[in-house]
Protein backbone atom coordinates (compact mmCIF):
# COMPACT_ATOMS: atom_id res chain seq x y z
CA UNK A 1 0.00 0.00 0.00
CA UNK A 2 1.15 3.27 -1.16
CA UNK A 3 2.66 5.57 1.78
CA UNK A 4 3.82 8.38 0.39
CA UNK A 5 3.02 10.39 -2.83
CA UNK A 6 6.21 9.41 -4.79
CA UNK A 7 4.92 5.36 -4.08
CA UNK A 8 1.82 5.84 -6.22
CA UNK A 9 2.13 4.39 -9.79
CA UNK A 10 3.54 6.69 -12.37
CA UNK A 11 0.12 6.80 -14.18
CA UNK A 12 -1.74 8.22 -11.50
CA UNK A 13 1.12 10.71 -10.35
CA UNK A 14 0.60 11.99 -14.31
CA UNK A 15 -2.64 12.21 -13.62
CA UNK A 16 -2.38 14.53 -10.59
CA UNK A 17 0.23 16.45 -12.55
CA UNK A 18 -1.59 17.31 -15.32
CA UNK A 19 -4.92 18.37 -12.89
CA UNK A 20 -2.74 20.87 -11.22
CA UNK A 21 -0.09 22.17 -13.78
CA UNK A 22 -2.18 22.04 -16.79
CA UNK A 23 -5.27 24.59 -17.54
CA UNK A 24 -8.52 23.85 -17.69
CA UNK A 25 -9.32 26.08 -20.87
CA UNK A 26 -5.98 24.89 -22.63
CA UNK A 27 -4.76 28.44 -21.97
CA UNK A 28 -2.39 30.48 -19.52
CA UNK A 29 -2.63 34.23 -19.63
CA UNK A 30 0.07 36.13 -17.29
CA UNK A 31 -0.29 39.42 -15.08
CA UNK A 32 2.40 40.83 -13.43
CA UNK A 33 2.10 40.88 -9.66
CA UNK A 34 3.90 44.42 -9.09
CA UNK A 35 7.30 43.85 -7.30
CA UNK A 36 7.14 43.40 -3.52
CA UNK A 37 10.98 43.89 -1.98
CA UNK A 38 12.99 41.88 -0.40
CA UNK A 39 15.72 43.13 2.11
CA UNK A 40 19.34 41.55 1.54
CA UNK A 41 20.80 40.25 4.71
CA UNK A 42 23.43 41.48 6.71
CA UNK A 43 25.64 40.55 9.53
CA UNK A 44 24.97 44.23 11.17
CA UNK A 45 21.56 45.42 9.69
CA UNK A 46 20.79 49.48 10.53
CA UNK A 47 17.36 50.29 11.30
CA UNK A 48 15.67 52.29 8.92
CA UNK A 49 12.21 54.20 9.02
CA UNK A 50 8.89 52.61 7.88
CA UNK A 51 8.84 54.81 4.76
CA UNK A 52 12.26 54.78 3.70
CA UNK A 53 13.45 51.73 1.35
CA UNK A 54 16.59 49.90 2.06
CA UNK A 55 18.60 50.74 -1.31
CA UNK A 56 20.09 47.23 -1.10
CA UNK A 57 16.83 45.57 -1.58
CA UNK A 58 16.14 43.70 -4.54
CA UNK A 59 12.98 43.96 -6.86
CA UNK A 60 10.93 40.34 -7.63
CA UNK A 61 9.20 40.04 -10.49
CA UNK A 62 6.38 37.85 -10.37
CA UNK A 63 3.14 36.82 -12.62
CA UNK A 64 -0.37 35.02 -11.50
CA UNK A 65 -0.78 32.32 -13.84
CA UNK A 66 -4.39 32.87 -15.14
CA UNK A 67 -6.31 29.95 -16.30
CA UNK A 68 -9.69 31.84 -17.18
CA UNK A 69 -8.63 35.01 -19.56
CA UNK A 70 -10.79 37.64 -20.80
CA UNK A 71 -12.59 36.23 -23.55
CA UNK A 72 -12.84 38.30 -26.90
CA UNK A 73 -15.43 39.94 -28.00
CA UNK A 74 -18.12 38.39 -30.24
CA UNK A 75 -16.18 35.38 -29.90
CA UNK A 76 -17.23 31.90 -31.75
CA UNK A 77 -16.22 28.29 -30.16
CA UNK A 78 -12.60 27.85 -30.50
CA UNK A 79 -10.75 24.73 -30.50
CA UNK A 80 -7.57 26.39 -28.84
CA UNK A 81 -9.11 28.29 -26.36
CA UNK A 82 -12.23 26.51 -23.96
CA UNK A 83 -13.44 29.07 -21.53
CA UNK A 84 -14.61 27.44 -18.10
CA UNK A 85 -15.15 28.61 -15.07
CA UNK A 86 -12.66 25.72 -13.21
CA UNK A 87 -9.60 26.53 -11.36
CA UNK A 88 -8.89 30.30 -12.35
CA UNK A 89 -5.19 30.11 -11.44
CA UNK A 90 -3.01 27.50 -11.11
CA UNK A 91 0.38 27.18 -9.11
CA UNK A 92 4.33 26.27 -10.12
CA UNK A 93 5.43 24.96 -7.02
CA UNK A 94 4.95 21.08 -7.15
CA UNK A 95 7.56 20.96 -9.61
CA UNK A 96 9.69 22.37 -7.11
CA UNK A 97 8.89 20.10 -4.51
CA UNK A 98 11.90 17.54 -4.93
CA UNK A 99 13.96 16.77 -7.76
CA UNK A 100 11.81 13.79 -9.10
CA UNK A 101 8.87 15.41 -8.93
CA UNK A 102 10.79 18.78 -11.00
CA UNK A 103 12.48 15.89 -13.45
CA UNK A 104 8.84 14.17 -13.91
CA UNK A 105 6.90 17.72 -14.57
CA UNK A 106 9.24 19.85 -16.01
CA UNK A 107 8.06 19.71 -19.85
CA UNK A 108 4.02 19.13 -18.76
CA UNK A 109 3.04 23.02 -17.77
CA UNK A 110 5.15 24.35 -20.93
CA UNK A 111 4.14 22.25 -23.70
CA UNK A 112 0.48 21.35 -22.51
CA UNK A 113 -0.28 25.47 -22.03
CA UNK A 114 -0.62 27.80 -24.67
CA UNK A 115 0.31 31.59 -23.39
CA UNK A 116 -2.24 34.64 -23.87
CA UNK A 117 -1.20 37.74 -24.53
CA UNK A 118 -3.89 40.91 -24.91
CA UNK A 119 -3.97 44.49 -23.86
CA UNK A 120 -5.58 43.60 -20.87
CA UNK A 121 -2.38 41.91 -19.48
CA UNK A 122 1.42 42.37 -19.66
CA UNK A 123 2.71 42.11 -23.50
CA UNK A 124 4.71 39.42 -24.70
CA UNK A 125 8.10 41.48 -24.77
CA UNK A 126 8.19 42.98 -21.53
CA UNK A 127 6.41 39.59 -20.37
CA UNK A 128 9.54 37.82 -22.10
CA UNK A 129 11.80 39.84 -21.01
CA UNK A 130 11.17 39.51 -16.97
CA UNK A 131 10.62 35.95 -17.17
CA UNK A 132 14.14 35.83 -18.16
CA UNK A 133 15.92 33.45 -20.70
CA UNK A 134 15.55 30.23 -19.69
CA UNK A 135 12.14 30.00 -19.31
CA UNK A 136 11.01 31.88 -21.72
CA UNK A 137 12.29 29.71 -24.30
CA UNK A 138 10.59 26.67 -22.64
CA UNK A 139 7.14 28.37 -24.06
CA UNK A 140 5.97 26.36 -27.18
CA UNK A 141 2.93 28.24 -27.68
CA UNK A 142 1.48 31.67 -28.01
CA UNK A 143 -1.91 33.49 -28.49
CA UNK A 144 -2.13 36.83 -29.12
CA UNK A 145 -5.53 38.59 -29.32
CA UNK A 146 -4.70 41.40 -32.06
CA UNK A 147 -6.16 45.20 -31.69
CA UNK A 148 -5.41 48.18 -34.32
CA UNK A 149 -4.28 50.73 -31.43
CA UNK A 150 -0.98 52.27 -33.09
CA UNK A 151 0.97 51.67 -30.41
CA UNK A 152 0.21 48.22 -30.40
CA UNK A 153 0.73 47.73 -34.58
CA UNK A 154 4.19 49.26 -33.57
CA UNK A 155 5.24 46.93 -31.72
CA UNK A 156 4.29 43.54 -34.10
CA UNK A 157 7.76 43.69 -35.74
CA UNK A 158 9.44 43.64 -32.44
CA UNK A 159 7.10 41.16 -30.70
CA UNK A 160 7.56 38.66 -33.53
CA UNK A 161 11.50 39.11 -33.83
CA UNK A 162 10.99 38.29 -30.14
CA UNK A 163 9.18 34.76 -30.48
CA UNK A 164 11.31 34.04 -33.74
CA UNK A 165 14.51 34.24 -30.97
CA UNK A 166 12.52 31.66 -29.01
CA UNK A 167 12.00 29.52 -31.97
CA UNK A 168 15.59 29.51 -32.97
CA UNK A 169 17.27 28.99 -29.81
CA UNK A 170 14.25 27.29 -27.90
CA UNK A 171 11.33 25.72 -27.74
CA UNK A 172 8.53 27.63 -28.85
CA UNK A 173 6.66 26.42 -32.32
CA UNK A 174 2.87 27.62 -32.77
CA UNK A 175 1.85 31.57 -32.98
CA UNK A 176 -2.01 32.37 -33.52
CA UNK A 177 -2.97 35.82 -33.85
CA UNK A 178 -7.09 36.22 -33.42
CA UNK A 179 -8.52 39.18 -34.47
CA UNK A 180 -12.24 40.25 -33.18
CA UNK A 181 -15.12 41.52 -35.31
CA UNK A 182 -15.12 44.68 -34.02
CA UNK A 183 -10.71 44.98 -34.69
CA UNK A 184 -11.16 43.19 -37.98
CA UNK A 185 -14.05 45.68 -38.81
CA UNK A 186 -11.81 48.37 -38.34
CA UNK A 187 -8.78 47.25 -39.77
CA UNK A 188 -11.07 46.98 -42.92
CA UNK A 189 -12.08 50.78 -42.51
CA UNK A 190 -8.17 51.72 -42.28
CA UNK A 191 -6.82 49.57 -45.49
CA UNK A 192 -9.96 52.24 -47.47
CA UNK A 193 -8.70 54.63 -45.94
CA UNK A 194 -7.06 57.80 -47.89
CA UNK A 195 -5.72 59.80 -45.04
CA UNK A 196 -2.01 59.17 -45.17
CA UNK A 197 -1.91 58.44 -41.58
CA UNK A 198 -4.26 55.59 -41.34
CA UNK A 199 -3.03 54.19 -44.35
CA UNK A 200 0.47 54.16 -43.17
CA UNK A 201 -0.73 52.18 -40.38
CA UNK A 202 -2.49 49.86 -42.24
CA UNK A 203 0.86 49.37 -44.24
CA UNK A 204 2.92 49.01 -40.50
CA UNK A 205 0.95 46.14 -39.93
CA UNK A 206 1.33 44.02 -42.63
CA UNK A 207 5.19 45.16 -42.77
CA UNK A 208 5.44 43.87 -39.09
CA UNK A 209 3.76 40.68 -39.99
CA UNK A 210 6.26 39.83 -42.45
CA UNK A 211 8.54 39.96 -39.79
CA UNK A 212 6.98 36.55 -38.44
CA UNK A 213 6.82 35.06 -42.03
CA UNK A 214 10.39 35.61 -42.76
CA UNK A 215 12.14 35.32 -39.46
CA UNK A 216 11.19 32.41 -37.59
CA UNK A 217 10.66 28.67 -37.50
CA UNK A 218 6.78 28.51 -36.30
CA UNK A 219 3.72 27.50 -37.18
CA UNK A 220 1.99 30.51 -38.08
CA UNK A 221 -2.44 31.26 -37.74
CA UNK A 222 -4.56 33.88 -38.05
CA UNK A 223 -8.09 33.56 -37.07
CA UNK A 224 -10.41 36.08 -37.59
CA UNK A 225 -13.73 35.67 -35.30
CA UNK A 226 -16.47 36.14 -38.06
CA UNK A 227 -17.48 33.12 -40.41
CA UNK A 228 -17.46 34.52 -44.43
CA UNK A 229 -21.00 34.39 -44.35
CA UNK A 230 -21.08 37.29 -41.19
CA UNK A 231 -19.34 40.01 -43.37
CA UNK A 232 -22.26 41.07 -44.84
CA UNK A 233 -22.34 43.21 -47.73
CA UNK A 234 -18.32 43.83 -47.03
CA UNK A 235 -17.66 40.73 -47.70
CA UNK A 236 -15.30 41.47 -50.94
CA UNK A 237 -13.79 44.46 -48.46
CA UNK A 238 -13.57 41.50 -45.51
CA UNK A 239 -11.94 38.99 -48.18
CA UNK A 240 -9.16 41.74 -49.43
CA UNK A 241 -8.08 42.44 -45.85
CA UNK A 242 -7.96 38.56 -44.98
CA UNK A 243 -5.82 38.19 -48.11
CA UNK A 244 -3.37 41.26 -47.21
CA UNK A 245 -3.26 39.46 -43.72
CA UNK A 246 -2.97 36.15 -44.94
CA UNK A 247 0.18 36.94 -47.24
CA UNK A 248 2.01 39.26 -44.98
CA UNK A 249 2.06 36.96 -42.60
CA UNK A 250 1.63 33.09 -44.40
CA UNK A 251 0.70 29.74 -42.58
CA UNK A 252 -2.97 29.41 -42.29
CA UNK A 253 -6.05 31.83 -42.07
CA UNK A 254 -9.28 30.73 -40.33
CA UNK A 255 -13.13 32.46 -40.24
CA UNK A 256 -13.96 31.55 -37.40
CA UNK A 257 -13.32 27.68 -37.18
CA UNK A 258 -13.28 27.66 -40.76
CA UNK A 259 -10.08 27.32 -43.09
CA UNK A 260 -10.11 30.02 -45.17
CA UNK A 261 -6.48 30.60 -46.64
CA UNK A 262 -3.18 28.05 -46.44
CA UNK A 263 0.14 28.70 -47.69
CA UNK A 264 -0.96 31.57 -50.11
CA UNK A 265 -3.99 29.58 -51.48
CA UNK A 266 -7.31 30.06 -50.65
CA UNK A 267 -9.65 27.48 -49.37
CA UNK A 268 -13.33 28.46 -49.36
CA UNK A 269 -14.19 31.37 -51.51
CA UNK A 270 -15.87 34.73 -49.76
CA UNK A 271 -19.29 35.15 -51.41
CA UNK A 272 -19.86 38.91 -52.96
Amino acid sequence: MPTTFLDLPRELRDEIYSYLLVSSSGVISLHWIPPSLKPSRSTSPKPTPPTAISSSSQPIARFRLCTNPPKPRHALSLKTMRYREERQYISLSLPRTCRQIYEETQALFWEQNTFYFSDRNAGVIKTMKMMGQTPSRLITSVVIQMNCASEFIRLVSKTLNVLASRARFGHFRSLELIWDNNEFGYLQELSGQIPMGKARLYDELLEGLRTGESGGRFGRVIRLLAAPRQVGQRSREANSCARDLHFAFGGSLFWGDELGWENWTQVIPVEN
